[in-house]
């Protein structure tokens, strides 16, 4: 018999945690586009040391991205299991409970190697300031 929650008691936490785990990953999509698109632009192809920078950051953004489209289709189908789950009458599955948690330990992973990565672009990027024309960037 079901409760008198549109979710069960749980589940409904479980659900709104890995929607937000889905959005923060697509925004990780977003900004390694951003920055994949930043380090093919900015990042010096004339010395051995710029391009020796520029093909770790590219290692390292590729892998963040392959890591958060596969941890994004798993999530997914933890979505759907979740729609199954609540189809059935059971109000609890512990699998699924455990599953989530490896899930939340893997986004939380996923997350950090995107920040490490950002922070190594960045401090490099402070280090080898981009050349601009400040009448250009103020529109003087």
């Amino acid at each position: 018999m079901k409760s008198d929650h549109l979710l069960p008691i749980g589940l409904d936490t479980i659900h709104f945690e890995t929607k937000a785990w889905i959005s923060e990953i697509k925004f990780f999509h977003y900004e390694l586009s951003f920055l994949k698109d930043l380090i093919d632009e900015r990042l010096d192809d004339t010395s051995s040391k710029g391009l020796e920078a520029k093909a770790i950051f590219k290692n390292v953004e590729n892998m963040n991205k392959m890591l958060s489209e596969e941890v994004l289709g798993n999530l997914g189908q933890h979505e759907k299991d979740l729609a199954k789950l609540l189809q059935s009458d059971s109000l609890e599955e512990p699998a699924y409970i455990k599953n989530h948690i490896a899930f939340a330990k893997e986004v939380q992973i996923l997350r950090k190697q995107v920040q490490v990565f950002k922070a190594a672009l960045f401090d490099y990027l402070k280090e080898h300031p981009f050349d601009y024309d400040h009448d250009y960037i103020t529109g003087w």
